[in-house]
């Protein structure tokens, strides 16, 4: 999900421009190969359930600016950049977590507006910020619901050393990956509690 600023008409359809020309150029294909960016998901049934997913949001209303369909290579299980305008949050492509290449965009009026309706979801995996404004970092730092949160970078994965921190039904288990909760897993803990009494005892 991605939360746009409710800016002048002309801001906003100038980022918008300037998000699907990115977007278009993305390099598809065998991750391996030199500059692939996007490569394909792990089987047919996710591409397939990838697909219902934007049928999904234009049967419910939302406009598909880039449809992550077309201009894709013609063997594997490829999608490419999907980016929907116009999204609700009783959409399906907003309430769930999709794991795909798709972007569904909605406007809001401010950062605390922002914050309240990604908060309404029960994912809470990541959320990013782009702004060099300080104090509206320490809100949103301080409000969204979101394990990982990153400020002017796009994926919020932290580095093998930190957790990967997702909340709600954004996580699963007892601990979170890496990190120290991944030694803790792997780890037998054993506990000596002892006395030693005096030797003349």
């Amino acid at each position: 999900m991605c939360a746009v600023l409710e800016v002048e008409e002309t801001i906003y359809d100038d980022f918008m421009e300037r998000l699907v020309k990115a977007a278009k150029e993305i390099k598809i294909g065998n991750g391996l190969d030199e500059g692939v960016f996007l490569g394909p998901v792990i089987r047919r049934e996710n591409q397939a359930r990838t697909v219902e997913y934007i049928e999904k949001g234009l049967a419910e209303g939302a406009k598909l600016t880039l449809d992550g369909r077309q201009n894709i290579p013609a063997t594997g299980y490829f999608i490419g950049p999907t980016i929907f305008e116009n999204v609700t949050t009783d959409m399906t492509i907003w309430q769930d977590e999709i794991f795909a290449p798709i972007l569904s965009v909605i406007k809001i009026k401010d950062l605390k507006e922002g914050v309240a309706i990604a908060n309404q979801s029960p994912f809470a995996n990541g959320a990013c910020l782009f702004t060099n404004n300080a104090s509206a970092i320490r809100y949103f730092r301080e409000n969204i619901d979101g394990g990982m949160l990153g400020i002017n970078l796009g994926v919020p994965a932290p580095m093998a050393f930190f957790a990967f921190s997702g909340w709600k039904d954004s996580f699963y288990g007892d601990l979170h990956c890496n990190g120290k909760d991944s030694i803790e897993f792997y780890t037998h803990r054993k506990v000596v509690t002892a006395r030693y009494p005096k030797e003349d005892i």
